[in-house]
């Protein structure tokens, strides 16, 4: 029967033959060599002494798991430890990156806040300067709204129910920009009289000599206004249902103010009448202007405007007054002086001391007049 043993080296519990009593054997776990009691010692004593080594072993393995698990906890506080060892660098960088972002972060607030002060201040600049420079600009642009204004102002405001102006001192833009007109309008009577070698009469009239339109669109051809003149009935007069249609597109030649809507009046006129160059349908060559071409009125400003179609002109038969008793002092748009074309083609302006004589012998074409003209 084997015998039960307990190795005290290791506390397993091992069973050796028979024949090992009294003797050792070695322990297969540890290697320590165990005793081995004799067959014949009681087994009750036994006993005891195999309880006494199961109670040591027990208390041994108990021991050993208290102490594996106290060990345990040290390890995981050292993997703790070293755990936290490697993970403080990366919480340093961390750290050390949220502090430059947060840097960062404050440097643009600022530099933004510095350039919101910055266009603050341009602002408030700007605004405060140009208080002296608006008031600059705002003078030349009234400045400029005047000058644009000057030759616009209205012929209809001048002139009252009966067509008589209210005189009133011409600026240096109308007057300048009359002379100009007459000028033209002088050229295109000297290019009439070299396509058919002399003026033209001062009405367009039928085979009986009754007046039906005006010089004034007879030489529409010549002063660049060649399709309006097509459109014209010439054995019409200027107020037939055709003809009268064609006054609101009077050229702006025989407008001081171009554009202006003041029924299609004009203030060039000539000299008709007695004493008139182009008086009882006369027809003039340069020859016939005996008294000088620089001595004598072509074309020149009315007293009053006209239908710029109509056959309506200054009516002169002496005495120093036109036929309806106008004084020859009163002719002209403006106050300060007036404008006039001369029989050479010039235009010039005559200051308002003109004496009446002066211009009787301007008007007269052949008069043989000795008085001084002005200059």
């Amino acid at each position: 029967m084997p015998i039960s043993i307990t190795c005290p080296g290791c506390d397993r519990g091992l069973k050796a033959p028979d024949t090992s009593a009294g003797r050792k054997i070695k322990c297969p776990k540890c290697g320590s060599a165990v005793a081995v009691p004799d067959a014949d010692e009681d087994s009750e004593e036994l006993q005891p002494k195999q309880k006494k080594a199961v109670a040591a072993k027990t208390t041994k393995s108990a021991r050993r798991d208290a102490d594996e698990e106290e060990e345990q906890p040290r390890r995981r506080s050292r993997a703790d430890e070293d755990d936290e060892e490697e993970e403080a660098p990366k919480r340093k960088k961390k750290k050390r990156k949220s502090k430059k972002s947060g840097v960062g972060l404050w440097v643009g607030i600022g530099v933004g806040a510095l350039l919101l002060l910055v266009v603050i201040v341009v602002i408030v600049m700007m605004n405060n300067k140009p208080a002296a420079s608006d008031h600059l600009t705002k003078q030349v642009v009234q400045e400029d709204k005047k000058k644009k204004e000057e030759p616009k102002i209205k012929v209809e405001e001048i002139i009252n129910q009966q067509g008589t102006p209210k005189l009133r001192n011409g600026s240096n833009i109308e007057l300048k920009q009359s002379q100009h007109n007459l000028k033209q309008l002088a050229v295109g009577m000297h290019n009439y009289h070299a396509a058919f070698n002399k003026f033209p009469k001062a009405a367009i009239t039928t085979k009986e000599g009754k007046p039906l339109l005006s010089w004034r669109v007879a030489v529409l051809p010549f002063v660049e206004q060649g399709n309006l003149y097509k459109q014209f009935k010439l054995d019409e007069p200027w107020d037939s249902e055709h003809n009268k249609k064609l006054i609101d597109q009077i050229p702006e030649v025989y407008q001081v103010i171009p554009n202006d809507p003041n029924g299609g009046k004009t203030y060039y006129q000539v000299f008709t009448g007695k004493l008139g160059p182009f008086g009882e349908g006369r027809q003039l060559r340069l020859t016939s202007f005996t008294d000088g071409t620089s001595n004598t009125f072509l074309i020149a400003e009315g007293y009053q405007t006209v239908i710029w179609t109509k056959p309506d002109d200054m009516e002169y038969d002496g005495n120093h007054k036109f036929k309806d008793g106008t004084p020859l002092t009163k002719i002209g748009q403006f106050a300060n002086m007036f404008n006039a074309a001369m029989a050479d083609g010039s235009s010039a302006p005559f200051e308002r001391s003109v004496t009446a004589e002066q211009i009787h012998a301007m008007i007269t074409a052949a008069g043989g007049e000795t008085i001084p003209l002005p200059k």
